[in-house]
């Protein structure tokens, strides 16, 4: 196995190496190598172990931020058949037309539960809406992990923000994998198969839209193939640490002629606003029949690794704190 003497040295050839995901790989055991080497050296003790094994992580994801692709913003269709030029960056603001208004369509606050961190999200409903705004959205879908009450809350402060929509949701977890259920006012169970979550959401009003649906998690499900099966599927999650999630996916609604939507996943205040649909819309009933009837654009800019960095180290401490 090749030796790695620094992080710009490995990844003298830039953005574009072939096999990067390889290297990464040479990159990443080098580094844990290196950190058991100290730690049997050093004799550090259980807690001091286990902390500079989570910082050691962290350092790998934000120096890998330079491996990022060279597009942030993009358009989920275009990405699934080029690679846009630098110059391309900013090409959506070219598109956004007189009227038409700019929509996150799936983010969390503190009423999200996490079964490791308790509270899955940083920021209260109050606090996302603000920095909605100030990203210069005109509406923003909370999307809690089981429960609509976050969304709710953000709806009745929503109403000192002349204009600003509130989109009531919730983010649901089915036995086939995650499902963004938008429009809705009441909980629906986790649990329950594809089909039955499927009914009670329109049961309630609301649009069944696939989350993330290619993405890869450790415990958790993602509906994968099975995503034609509802309403919509998320084509751009800001929140996807790997592009080829977001592109598989665009494809897949290209494949099916599918009403796509798009969102950035905050979990944190700073990250609201990262991606959505643009259309034009004054209520929550206008935003989701712009998705269904497909009158909607796809915008946004993947979450930068120190953001989600970040995101790591306060919900670590935060579930420290609650179990000291």
């Amino acid at each position: 196995m090749p030796k790695t003497k620094s992080f710009r040295a490995f990844c003298k050839n830039g953005f574009r190496i072939k096999n990067m995901h390889k290297k990464l790989k040479v990159f990443w055991h080098a580094q844990n190598r290196r950190f058991w080497r100290r730690r049997k050296a050093q004799n550090f003790s259980s807690f001091g172990s286990a902390e500079n094994f989570v910082f050691v992580r962290i350092l790998f994801f934000v120096h890998a931020e330079k491996l990022r692709f060279s597009c942030t913003h993009e358009n989920a269709e275009i990405f699934a058949q080029k690679m846009p030029k630098k110059n391309e960056l900013n090409f959506m603001k070219n598109k956004i037309k007189e009227g038409a208004q700019k929509f996150d369509l799936h983010s969390h606050t503190v009423y999200s539960k996490h079964w490791f961190w308790g509270t899955d999200a940083l920021d209260t409903p109050q606090r996302m809406v603000k920095a909605a705004i100030k990203r210069g959205m005109s509406g923003l879908a909370i999307t809690d992990h089981q429960t609509v009450k976050g969304s709710l809350v953000a709806k009745k402060f929503a109403k000192r923000c002349k204009g600003f929509i509130i989109l009531t949701g919730t983010e649901i977890r089915t036995l086939a994998g995650d499902v963004v259920a938008l429009g809705i006012k009441e909980d629906v169970p986790d649990d329950l198969s594809l089909a039955d979550t499927i009914e009670r959401i329109h049961a309630l009003g609301g649009i069944a839209v696939a989350a993330h649906p290619f993405a890869k998690f450790i415990v958790r499900k993602c509906v994968g193939y099975e995503a034609k099966r509802l309403d919509a599927i998320e084509v751009f999650n800001a929140g996807s640490c790997k592009g080829f999630q977001n592109r598989k996916a665009a494809e897949y609604a290209g494949k099916f002629g599918m009403p796509k939507s798009a969102g950035s996943d905050a979990h944190c205040a700073r990250d609201a606003g990262r991606a959505g649909i643009i259309c034009g819309a004054r209520t929550q009933d206008d935003v989701l029949e712009s998705v269904m009837k497909k009158r909607c654009e796809i915008f946004g800019e993947y979450t930068p690794y120190k953001d989600l960095a970040y995101l790591s180290i306060m919900k670590f401490s935060r579930s420290l704190k609650s179990r000291i």
